[in-house]
């Protein structure tokens, strides 16, 4: 279906971001990354014809296995395909639902990786996340094969905006997370408070088990080197 009107494509958009059916991931496979010696549990999204797929992966506190953290590192791989130019998006959400619930966005931006936490109560296009919670870059790379950003997350896993907040329970073992991918650049790339977001190509939901390698005496020692990400650069 061809979508014409460009305010009713972004409806649809939204509306169908996270929409795919749920399920259990496998356990989780341990990386850990060479250039920040950071451990991750991390879970794969597979490649299909209209996308190139995604690795997602996170790493706690030391006590985040036991009590709920609030904070995390994520990893997140996103990869490109002929079709894409290296020029999409993805997404994930915090709470594995589109709505009332964080979501965090990705996109490469000539070499550098931008990011945009979002939030939503209906199905629309995300607006800006108000609450306190923040975004810097540990590491990230972008080129022809895709983008991959290792990042700090303060105060994701928890949220709060207008009436409405949410946890997830990393003391559960369990995270449900949700994931979109569009091959299609973001519009305003260059200012996340006025990001669009292009029609994803892929989309689902899966419940990521937690294993001891998730969580790390030396997470205050990776944390340590997160620095601001990439100014915004909005026209007046």
């Amino acid at each position: 279906m061809t979508l014409r009107n460009p305010i009713l494509a972004t409806l649809v958009v939204a509306s169908t971001i996270l929409s795919g059916c749920h399920a259990q991931a496998p356990e989780a496979v341990v990386y850990n990354d060479p250039g920040t010696g950071i451990t991750f549990d991390t879970w794969n999204v597979p490649s299909t014809p209209n996308a190139g797929g995604l690795t997602f992966g996170v790493a706690l506190p030391s006590n985040g296995l036991k009590s709920d953290a609030a904070d995390f590192i994520g990893y997140l791989r996103c990869i490109a395909t002929e079709k894409s130019a290296a020029e999409g998006w993805c997404g994930i959400a915090l709470g594995g639902s589109m709505t009332d619930a964080l979501l965090f966005v990705a996109y490469p931006d000539g070499d550098a990786v931008r990011t945009s936490l979002r939030f939503t109560s209906k199905y629309g296009m995300p607006g800006v996340y108000t609450g306190k919670a923040a975004v810097k870059q540990i590491s990230s790379t972008a080129d022809s094969t895709g983008f991959s950003l290792i990042f700090h997350c303060q105060d994701c896993l928890h949220w709060s905006q207008g009436d409405t907040a949410g946890t997830a329970s990393t003391s559960s073992g369990l995270l449900d997370l949700g994931y979109a991918q569009s091959v299609k650049a973001p519009g305003n790339p260059s200012c996340t408070t006025n990001l669009t977001l292009a029609r994803h190509d892929i989309q689902g939901t899966w419940t990521a088990m937690l294993d001891d390698h998730a969580a790390s005496d030396s997470y205050d020692k990776w944390q340590s080197q997160a620095k601001d990400g990439v100014p915004d650069t909005c026209s007046a």
